[in-house]
């Protein structure tokens, strides 16, 4: 059965140090650590290294250095001279939040576990940290409002809320805990968060529409800071950004190169094997060779595979400031050291102030630029490498939209994928509305690219004057994803939207908007920025505001539902800088390639230099498997019925595509044939991740059966009068009078079996030779005796464990016992084997 989880990824480490006002990566500090995304390997590590065992109940964690110690109070996490302690106090729905007392934690391995009825708190060590987790099984009985975990904190730390986690600082250390993701069963997520009130930090769920059971995870995305390594004050590092695979190029237009300010560069960033996580600098840094000052270099960037695009939009050509383009194929040794262009692309009859290179996109060996704000009336630039591969060159082709007006931003925005183009046209007049914006398709024909208008012009459906619809684009195959971040939703202005466009199965010539995509909570300038890759689209809203900071800006990601793109949907997830501050306009740029995601904060002050900027990369882990059934090394026996129990999940913004076992969830497993069995679940995301899981069992030949036990007969009265109720299963009741109306018999059973009732009593007889048998005329001078005979008998079903039978003397509705005194014999039986007969005795008195 599926339960709800939460949980957190906790760490006592070294506050970094500052050096030459750029952060260092800190090799134990938070910052540097795969976030709980990552909690399941941790987990598992620690399972397998002594080093995390939990040892009396207590635990360390040497990579993080921290003394860990369990007790019915909770949990104690120490560090040098800090002192952590958190109690899960209470649990329920804000409006009937129950406390919850104290219980004795259990431990296996590098687990510990607190159980409170359906709610079960855990905690897992490992090289990563200590991660903590809730399993809910069942949704509250009584209260309304969000689901609220309290948690109380004590300790020598201080606490404050810093965007969505919480941070505990003091005695030269630092823990954050946060970062929620809930969905429910069916994969739809829930708005989580997490509230400081004095010493408790509560834990908020809304649950509302939520089919449970519910899964609510700890910080899912793993999160990396990236600097330039010769950053300073006004780079604007994080104006641009582009993920391709394991690379992210990040521009810093405003960089000065060797004396010449605004020249500009362009940082690449290869992931790390431990992953995307702490503080990084730069594997190499792209610059122009014969660059000079004010070409805003790295306004634009853009990636794919092992080629990457710059745009340099205020560059001089033909002492014309018309921008220009430049192109950088990966060495064969990789990305490393300072790198400078292989080709420079540039329009053919290029005019001033055309701003070549305000955007930039590539696919494979096409690269799409488009032109500023200036451009009379705007196009995009198609450049084609050659068969013997990139050298400077012209376009191939130059785009741009039929009845196009001056000043409608056209090419303000390009995107590219395949051998088709889409360019924005932000200002574009839409019917009676100036501003609203439009998107123009480009489809390459079949000879390739040319001089060409558009296939298709796209529009949102309601669109409104002045909502600047095209402003950002981005296409994946056959989905196109547009911004409009002045878009007015529910009477809030500038709340921003994006839009997404599926191609139908005739072209881009007859395609409508499929989906309007918004925030949940409201945002800021959303679609700003957009991005797309596969099924997930990201969004930034540079001016949101984030935990009181005002422009902090933040990051939406939308996971295109079963059904598909339809409809109006809310975010899948939000994406905000870990220690973000006011005025950094994280979001102005977003990129994703599968399960990563890049966001630009150009305006953040590093140490103390304003605007230097940097950018932020997240990476949902691979999906996961959890198998509830088999139990991995249980033993079965032949021909049991065992059914399958497991569940399949994707991270953060995909969805799970296959989930598959030997046998289906809920189905019986294979338990027919004697010996050791396997049993392998495997899984694929959207994002075409896959995972899977094994465990093994034994099934062991069916032995002969043995006879069942019965134990503990037992009476609540020997004396007693008959009523007129038949045999029944009851609680046992005192009678009011001295002599009770009958009596309740007990007995307990290891297995469930047919019990049989027999009661005998005393009769006369005379004895012949060694029996006594009933009296008859022929025996009746014989010596007298007492025999013994079956006055009725009663047969049932009973269960294991402890079965109580009401008796008020009769045997069926026509027959009762007599008064007078009574044996009973008590006999189990179950596969055909007999128990011992257990037996009493009682007097059933008259009156």
């Amino acid at each position: 059965m599926l339960v709800a989880t939460l949980g957190c990824i906790a760490a006592l480490v070294a506050m970094p140090d500052a050096i030459g006002g750029h952060p260092t990566p800190a090799r134990h500090g938070l910052s540097s650590l795969p976030e709980a995304a990552q909690g399941p390997i941790s987990a598992a590590l620690g399972r397998d290294e002594s080093a995390y065992r939990v040892l009396g109940l207590h635990a360390l964690s040497p990579a993080q250095r921290l003394r860990i110690g369990f007790s019915p109070a909770g949990v104690t996490v120490n560090s040098g001279g800090a002192r952590l302690g958190m109690t899960l106090s209470a649990f329920g729905y804000a409006s009937a939040v129950r406390p919850l007392g104290a219980v004795a934690p259990r431990a296996r391995a590098n687990r510990v576990s607190y159980g409170h009825g359906s709610l079960r708190e855990w905690f897992a060590n490992g090289p990563l940290g200590l991660e903590q987790g809730f399993d809910v099984a069942a949704r509250p009985s009584a209260g309304g409002g969000p689901l609220t975990f309290s948690l109380s904190l004590s300790g020598n730390l201080t606490s404050r809320r810093e965007g969505g986690s919480l941070l505990l600082e003091g005695r030269g250390v630092s823990l954050r805990y946060g970062g929620l993701l809930a969905a429910d069963a069916r994969g739809r997520v829930l708005h989580s968060w997490l509230q400081l009130a004095g010493s408790h930090v509560l834990i908020r769920v809304d649950d509302r529409g939520a089919v449970y059971p519910l899964r609510i995870d700890p910080i899912i995305q793993q999160q990396a800071e990236l600097f330039a390594s010769d950053g300073a004050k006004g780079d604007e590092l994080g104006e641009s950004v582009a993920v391709s695979g394991n690379t992210i190029v990040v521009g810093a237009p405003a960089h000065a190169v060797g004396g010449n300010a605004n020249q500009g560069a362009a940082y690449v960033f290869v992931m790390p094997a431990s992953g995307w996580a702490g503080s990084l600098t730069q594997t190499a840094e792209l610059t122009a060779k014969e660059g000079e000052a004010n070409e805003e270099f790295g306004k634009s960037v853009a990636i794919s595979g092992t080629t990457v695009a710059v745009g340099a939009r205020k560059r001089k050509v033909k002492n014309k400031e018309q921008g220009e383009a430049y192109v950088f194929v990966r060495p064969a040794t990789g990305w490393a050291g300072s790198l400078t262009e292989t080709a420079g692309l540039t329009a053919k009859e290029g005019e001033t102030e055309e701003e070549l290179g305000q955007s930039i996109a590539i696919s494979g060996t096409t690269v799409a630029v488009g032109v500023g704000e200036n451009a009379k009336p705007g196009a995009v630039y198609v450049f084609v490498m050659p068969a013997s591969g990139w050298v400077n060159a012209t376009q191939t082709a130059e785009l741009t939209a039929k009845g196009g007006k001056a000043k409608e931003f056209f090419g303000y925005s390009v995107a590219v994928s395949g051998n088709t183009i889409v360019a924005g046209a932000g200002e574009h007049e839409v019917g009676k509305n100036p501003g609203q914006g439009a998107a123009y398709v480009f489809v390459m024909p079949s000879s390739g690219w040319v001089n060409a208008t558009q296939t298709a012009e796209l529009t949102a459906e309601k669109g409104e004057a002045n909502e600047f619809f095209g402003g950002s684009v981005a296409i994946s195959g056959n989905t196109i994803v547009v911004g409009a971040q002045d878009r007015k939703v529910a009477n809030r202005a500038n709340q921003g939207a994006a839009y997404v466009f599926v191609m139908p199965a005739s072209g881009w010539a007859n395609a409508n908007q499929a989906a309007e995509l918004t925030a949940s909570g409201g945002s800021a300038f959303l679609g700003f920025s957009v991005a797309v890759s596969g099924d997930t689209v990201v969004a930034g809203a540079l001016f949101q505001e984030v935990g009181g900071n005002e422009k902090q800006g933040a990051a939406y990601v939308f996971a295109r539902p079963a059904s598909g793109w339809a409809g109006s949907l809310n975010q899948t997830a939000e994406l905000a800088a870990e220690r973000g501050e006011a005025n950094e306009l994280f979001g102005k740029s977003v990129a994703v390639s599968g399960n990563t995601v890049a966001a630009g904060a150009p305006e953040r002050k590093v140490g103390n230099e304003n605007q230097q900027g940097t950018a932020y990369a997240f990476l949902a882990p691979s999906p996961s498997v959890a198998i509830s059934s088999p139990v991995n090394g249980a033993v079965y026996t032949q021909g049991q019925a065992v059914a399958a129990g497991y569940a399949c999940r994707a991270f953060a913004w995909a969805g799970v595509e296959t989930c598959a076992g030997p046998a289906a969830d809920g189905a019986l497993i294979d338990t027919s044939a004697p010996g050791p069995h396997a049993f392998t679940v495997e899984t694929t995301d959207s994002d075409g991740l896959s995972a899977s899981q094994s465990v093994s069992y034994t099934v062991v030949a069916i032995a002969s059966p043995l006879a069942p036990i019965l134990s503990g007969l037992s009476e609540t009265a020997k004396i007693w009068r008959e009523g007129n109720l038949l045999a029944h299963f009851s609680v046992s009741k005192k009678g009011k009078k001295k002599l009770p109306v009958g009596t309740t018999l007990s007995f307990s059973l290891n297995e469930p079996a047919i019990v049989t009732f027999t009661f005998t009593e005393p009769a006369s007889g005379r004895k012949v030779g060694k029996k006594c048998v009933a009296q008859t005329k022929r025996n009746g001078k014989r010596k007298r005796c007492t025999r013994t005979v079956i006055a009725g008998a009663l047969t049932f079903s009973a269960h294991v464990g402890t079965n109580k039978v009401r008796f008020e003397g009769l045997i069926s509705k026509h027959k009762k016992l007599k008064p007078g005194s009574y044996t009973l014999l008590v006999t189990a039986t179950a596969s055909g084997k007999h128990s011992t007969t257990r037996m009493l005795h009682f007097t059933i008195a008259k009156g």
